[in-house]
């Protein structure tokens, strides 16, 4: 099966991202040791001299609602993570690929979230980090729950934060790489029963049970803070107070890892390092692991002066530092919107191919339109055949795979190349996508010149009021760290309507500030679903004012025009309220989307009698139908009912 890239409209850069899963965790168990981990080249990465593209999410909960689960140094553990990926050593990552949940915002909602977003985002070559720094527990029936700071540990389904969800967003990244650091079994203080610090079977459980993950995906790297049967420490004495995985985590990346001098600190590397010198701080008590498939020399971290570190692009050498806005007396014009839907569709049927490939490009993103991938590529591929070049070059970029060796010979690419050098810019914005997300592209004699023509294509059809060049131009800034130039672009492009530019401008303006929850409000007025979905978790979910009905409106919105992830959450946030019939129809729109969670949720509410007449048979059909869509937790709920009822699987 070929790789895919993920298509994020035609009109944006491609934000190379690698997907990295750090997650300081417990996790081990059984007979397995960390001194034997397999090397997958074709899952990791190869051991070249640059950082990757990262996208970094870092959770820690030191403070729950049930405070009886309360840590101390968790949330700063998080906090000095992003802080580290933020730096030069981590790459510099900017604040709109870097996601932080501490304590009241880190929600079971705001986590899942930000994980699918940051994941659907990614690239091949691109790396996310994950760190979780809270508390983990097994429920009976064998699957693992994080805790986040809305978990009632005696009620976890429905409220803890499942292993499996974090396994199928990172299932469907197109990121190659994940490293998950995970510290799930810390010896808190905790009165509630499995919190006490004791090293019994429930901590060799949730150690097991996260190294897991480490087999649901080539590629992936997990980290944790301590084998089976360990708890995790903390204290005042490692860096003022941290926990003692993080304090060596930290002290590794920032060079005591670099064991061979060469400036960059492997996965490898920093293993070894936090292996030795946990197990010494805590005398043989505590003792981090390392699993999964994946190239050791995965860099992490680069020290000062390291050659090759990071990628300079080339071709924007000589632009200059000219102002990129457009007249701030021109009114900028976006066809892309939610307003100009229906007039596409109409020309769509009067055979206007490129206002198909408009409308299918629409669809493939949810700008303006209930996201709907599957009928959009339908109607880029029929656009393509009509002579679109539009059409073409977005499949071109879908089909694009960073692993070959050289360029498919595609004709879909034959077109966006001609269609480039005939000065058409979406053209050219599509080849410096392909071009930022690395592979053949990147060595093509020609690959600087038309990424130089993409760039002043885009400037000067910005400057003429195109709200789509702008975004794109916004895009490619900021790939380059120019955050404030971009954002000014992003909000004339938002202020024109279109819908994507506002929750880009959201991201720019820095996560939970004001600024940014207009610009999403505005998303979500013009039927942009993530926004609607992201204003929810970030400012009704959690955060100094909570409204659980404000939360479940927007959720509402948000799967009615295609996030699926929403339809659970809207249906979580009813079942909270005590209005259970409410869940039902989100759950609905979620299963007929495709989302096997929410079909699992439709059979449990249907098993138990929830907010709807108790039916047996229409709970099995739901996990069957979870099932088929490979959702596997559905698998055994189904073959109990069927054994219940007398049937055979």
């Amino acid at each position: 099966m070929r790789t895919r890239v993920p298509f994020t409209a035609l009109v944006a850069a491609c934000l190379a991202t690698a997907a990295v899963t750090a997650a300081a965790s417990c996790s081990g168990g059984g007979a397995e040791k960390t001194r034997g981990v397999r090397a997958d080249k074709q899952g990791g990465s190869s051991s070249s001299t640059h950082l990757p593209r990262i996208w970094v999410l870092s959770v820690g909960v030191s403070k729950y609602k049930d405070e009886s689960l309360s840590l101390e140094y968790a949330d700063r553990d998080a906090t000095a993570i992003d802080t580290f990926f933020a730096g030069d050593a981590g790459g510099r990552v900017p604040s709109e690929r870097r996601f932080l949940l501490v304590n009241e915002n880190a929600t079971r909602a705001a986590v899942l979230t930000a994980l699918t977003d940051l994941s659907k985002r990614s690239a091949p070559d691109d790396m996310i980090v994950l760190f979780l720094a809270m508390h983990g527990m097994p429920d009976a029936g064998g699957d693992l729950y994080y805790l986040s700071h809305d978990t009632d540990p005696k009620a976890l389904v429905g409220t803890g934060l499942p292993q499996r969800d974090l396994e199928y967003a990172i299932s469907r990244a197109p990121a190659r790489r994940v490293v998950l650091l995970a510290d799930a079994c810390h010896a808190g203080q905790a009165g509630f029963a499995g919190f006490q610090g004791k090293r019994g079977a429930a901590a060799a459980e949730t150690n097991r049970l996260v190294g897991q993950l480490a087999e649901s995906k080539p590629g992936i790297a997990v980290l944790t803070a301590a084998s089976a049967t360990e708890a995790s420490a903390e204290g005042k004495k490692w860096g003022g107070g941290h926990g003692v995985f993080t304090h060596h985590l930290l002290a590794g990346l920032a060079g005591g890892a670099d064991d061979d001098g060469n400036g960059f600190i492997s996965i490898r590397e920093l293993f070894d390092f936090t292996y030795r010198n946990v197990s010494k701080d805590t005398s043989g008590d505590q003792h981090p692991e390392l699993k999964g498939r994946f190239d050791n020399a995965m860099p992490l971290a680069v020290l000062a002066g390291a050659h090759g570190a990071t990628r300079v692009a080339a071709h924007h050498a000589g632009r200059g530092a000219s102002d990129v806005d457009p007249d701030p007396t021109m009114a900028l014009k976006a066809v892309e919107t939610s307003k100009n839907s229906g007039a596409l569709d109409k020309a769509c049927d009067r055979k206007d191919k490129d206002a198909c490939a408009r409308l299918g490009a629409m669809f493939m993103t949810g700008d303006g339109v209930v996201l709907d991938q599957q009928n959009g590529g339908r109607m880029l591929s029929q656009s393509c055949e009509a002579g679109s070049a539009r059409a073409c070059c977005a499949i071109a970029v879908q089909l694009y795979d960073p692993s070959e060796a050289s360029p498919r010979p595609l004709p879909e690419a034959a077109t966006c190349d001609a269609a480039c050098d005939g000065g058409f810019g979406p053209a050219c914005r599509a080849i410096e996508q392909m071009r930022r997300i690395g592979g053949p592209r990147d060595k093509d004699p020609k690959a600087a010149a038309r990424s130089k023509m993409a760039y002043d294509l885009d400037q000067k059809q910005c400057r003429a009021g195109d709200a789509e060049a702008c975004h794109g131009l916004a895009e490619m800034l900021l790939g380059e760290g120019e955050g404030a130039r971009a954002r000014k672009l992003l909000v004339r492009a938002c202020d024109a309507g279109l819908a994507r530019s506002c929750e880009a401008a959201a991201r720019a303006s820095g996560s939970g500030s004001e600024a940014a929850r207009k610009f999403l409000e505005k998303g979500c007025e013009a039927s942009h679903g993530r926004s609607c979905a992201t204003i929810a978790t970030a400012y009704f979910e959690s955060g100094n004012a909570p409204d659980p009905r404000q939360a479940y409106a927007y959720h509402q919105r948000a799967c009615e025009l295609g996030i699926t992830t929403s339809c659970r959450s809207c249906a979580d946030l009813a079942q909270s309220e005590g209005r259970g019939a409410f869940a039902m129809p989100c759950l609905q729109r979620g299963c007929n989307g495709g989302d096997g969670g929410s079909c699992m949720m439709m059979g449990q509410m249907y098993e138990s009698g929830d907010g709807t007449p108790q039916n047996t048979t229409l709970a099995m059909g739901m996990y069957t139908r979870a099932c088929a869509i490979g959702y596997r937790p559905a698998c055994a709920r189904a073959d109990a009912l069927r054994g219940q009822a007398g049937h055979t699987p």
